[in-house]
Order: structure tokens, then C-alpha cells, then sequence
């Protein structure tokens, strides 16, 4: 599955409108390469394709999280809308509701084809990986390998606080619409009407049962000509407001504690992974890095008191060591970029789009590296559709060239 057409309009640092259509080759859109200094949008493109795909940015699913990056424009008024068209013609859309609490998405799930784990690589994500202890390294990979229990995603607390505020959403919307339906069958102005449980029942008391409480109203007897049509949506009123003050209450008492346990989906599949992911890892590092002393690059994965991923680098002499006591930044750069390669590439196996974005991660590696590193890629994935963000005008030309070369 891959990208035909984008569609971006008021998002970020885009506010107005932008489209882009994939030329295409052999019936099939080609890859991207954005092109342009810093500041000037790249990385916007790259965050309204996320956040399209996938309902995030930089895997922050909660929209309002003062962390994130903003999803509005600034300049705009409008909110933001994005729109992808995918080669089999079918159209996705994303966008941005502002609900009495807060930003909502229109959809609360990823598109299925993109749904297993995130595709978008950045630098920060690089640094993460080298900087974080190895306790705490499986969190840098806790939205990975998902959709594995009964095809759907394992839900983390996030996920579960954005399905209730969809929820909310939708029992608002439906409550909001009764009312006014009720309105028109009583002749009166909509914002006339209370949704508050209390001051409603007294609202139905005063203006359909002529001041009494219903049941008061039918053991008279009274023989009066009543409203059956507005007796019948002021009971769907009613019922609507107490849907609704149920889930606005589930939604303010919820809590996310912090999350420092490891993420429950990966446990059944890590151990296994990892013994495919050293032998994909040890043959792409040696075919791409030009050092000679490594024998082979091995993951290990603890289980005891903490779940900790440790990798250790084998030198040809039989010794063991850990990655920063041998390798350069660049060559520790290139090993976090190969392991998360690892977990894409076993994505795709299970079913997501051979669809990946470099967001100017290449740019701090070695230059040697860096265009070894692509030379494989555009090799090994010369099937998946790339986009690829660069500001440096001689990368560009190269990462051309490479591309050209590879058809």
C-alpha cells in the first residue's frame, strides 16, 4: 500500500494548503525525497502524514500533550485537516475536532495497513535508543509489534483515555441533537433547553406534564391533550444526558500513572524477535560499517526482577563488549538505525506497508556510512515507497543520485 496523493491544510507549520501528488512509475507511486533548510516545513509534511496514518505525532497519541508537538497552525484559524489518497484509490481523512474539553480526532484508530508498528524514524528516536539504560530500553519500543491479540491493538492507558473521549464526543453529539429535535416539537429555542439531569427533569415537569412530576400527572388522570411526540424525545433526551454524564465522568476521574512497566504486548514475541533481529542486525552492520574487528552483534534479553535489552558487540578475538566501549557516534548511530529497522522490517513480514520516513536522520551520521546505509537500504527494500527529509544540498544530491541508480 502506498501513498498516491497528500492533501495538508491547516496543520502545523502549514497554514494553508498544501498538495502533493507521487508521480508514478511502473503503476505504482514513487518514493520522496523533501528538500529544503531548516524551518522551513519539512518535518510538518512528515508529521500530517503520522498523525494521518496513525492518529499521532512522534508516537504521542495524547493530542493535547503540552510535550508534543502542536498540531495547530498558528496562522491559521482553521483547524487541521489532512487527506491521503493510497494507490488502491482509497481515501483516508484525518482531522481535528475542538470539543468543549479538548482536541479530539475525527477517527480514534490507525489506517489497518499501518497499524502494527510506527514509520516514522527521527533523530530524537536514534539518541533515545543509545542514551536510555538497558532496563528501560523496551519502552523506547513499546508501540511496536502491536495488533498481535485478536488483530487488534493491546490497549495502553492512552489509547483507552482517547477511546473514552471519542466516546464522550460521539454521546455528546447524539444528546445535542435530541435536544434540538426536542426544541422544534416544543416550538421553543434549543439553548432553552437544560442538559443538566436535575434542571431537565424539572425543564420535562414545567413544560410537558403541565408542573407535575409524570407519575403525579398519570394517577390524575388529567385530560389534557399531551405532546406524545416531545413525552417520547424528552425520554431520549434524558437517556442521552446520562450516557453522556457517565463518560465525561469516567473520562475526569481517569488517571494514567506513569508508565515505567514494560509494555505487555511484546512480552509473548520479544524473545523470539530478538534472536531473528541478531542475525538480521550482525549482516547488516558488517555489510554497511567498514570496521573489521567485529565478529558479530548479539541482543540479549533478560528477564528477572526488570525486563532489560542489553546488546553486546563480539570481537573477532572472542571478546565481549558493550557498544559504546568500541564503536564511533557514527557507528552507534548506524546500530540504533539498524534495530529499528529490525522492528520495521518485522512488521512489514506481519502485514503492515512496506512504507517507511527518515526524518533527516541521516544527516549526523559519518558520510561514508550514511551512503553505505542508503546503498543497502534501497536494495534490500526495493519494493517499500520511502520519504526522506534532507536540508543538506550535497546529501541531496547524493540521496538523488543513489535513488537514480537504484531504478
Amino acid at each position: 500500500m502506498r501513498i498516491k496523493e497528500l492533501e495538508i491544510v491547516s496543520f502545523r507549520g502549514i497554514p494553508n494548503n498544501l498538495h502533493i501528488d507521487f508521480p508514478i512509475k511502473n503503476n505504482k507511486p514513487t518514493s520522496l525525497i523533501i528538500v529544503g533548510d531548516n524551518g522551513v516545513g519539512k518535518s510538518s509534511i512528515i508529521d500530517a502524514v503520522e498523525f494521518c496514518l496513525q492518529g499521532h505525532i512522534a508516537q504521542n497519541k495524547k493530542l493535547t500533550n503540552p510535550h508534543s508537538p502542536s498540531l495547530l497552525s498558528l496562522k491559521s484559524t482553521r483547524k487541521p485537516n489532512i487527506t491521503i489518497k493510497l494507490d488502491n484509490d482509497e481515501i483516508m481523512n484525518r482531522k481535528i475536532l475542538n470539543d468543549e474539553q479538548g482536541l479530539l480526532s475525527n477517527i480514534k484508530n490507525p489506517h489497518s495497513a499501518f497499524s502494527i508498528s510506527p514509520f516514522v524514524i527521527r533523530r530524537h528516536d536514534i539518541l533515545r535508543f543509545i542514551n536510555t539504560s538497558e532496563a528501560e530500553r523496551t519502552l523506547v519500543f513499546s508501540n511496536y509489534l502491536r495488533n498481535e491479540i485478536n488483530g487488534e491493538w493491546a490497549e495502553h492507558p492512552e489509547d483507552e483515555l482517547n477511546r473514552r473521549l471519542s466516546e464522550r464526543l460521539i454521546a455528546k453529539k447524539e444528546r445535542d441533537s435530541l435536544i434540538k429535535k426536542l426544541a422544534l416539537s416544543l416550538k421553543i429555542d434549543a439553548s432553552k433547553i437544560p442538559f443538566e439531569r436535575k434542571e431537565f427533569y424539572e425543564f420535562v415537569k414545567e413544560k410537558i406534564y403541565n408542573g407535575l412530576p409524570k407519575t403525579q400527572f398519570e394517577s390524575l388522570g388529567y385530560r389534557v391533550k399531551l405532546n406524545t411526540k416531545a413525552e417520547k424525545l424528552a425520554e431520549k433526551v434524558y437517556e442521552a444526558i446520562e450516557n453522556h454524564r457517565k463518560i465525561k465522568s469516567a473520562v475526569g476521574s481517569f488517571s494514567i500513572s506513569s508508565q515505567t512497566s514494560f509494555p505487555k504486548h511484546l512480552y509473548s514475541q520479544l524473545e523470539n524477535f530478538l534472536i531473528k533481529a541478531s542475525e538480521k542486525l550482525t549482516n547488516s552492520f558488517l555489510e554497511i560499517s567498514p570496521l573489521k574487528f567485529i565478529e558479530r552483534i548479539e541482543i540479549v534479553y533478560e528477564n528477572d526482577s526488570v525486563i532489560a535489552l542489553t546488546v553486546n558487540i563480539i570481537l573477532t578475538n572472542g571478546k565481549q563488549c558493550n557498544p559504546n566501549q568500541v564503536l564511533s557516534e557514527a557507528n552507534l548511530d548506524l546500530l540504533a538505525l539498524l534495530f529499528f529497522m529490525a522492528f520495521i522490517e518485522e512488521s512489514a513480514e506481519r502485514g503492515q506497508s512496506k512504507f517507511l520516513i527518515l526524518d533527516d536522520v541521516l544527516q549526523s551520521i559519518d558520510a561514508t556510512i550514511r551512503v553505505s546505509f542508503m546503498s543497502y537500504l534501497l536494495k534490500k527494500f526495493k519494493d517499500w515507497q520511502f520519504i526522506i527529509t534532507v536540508h543538506d544540498r550535497l546529501w541531496h544530491r547524493q540521496l538523488t543520485e543513489l535513488f537514480i541508480l537504484n531504478g
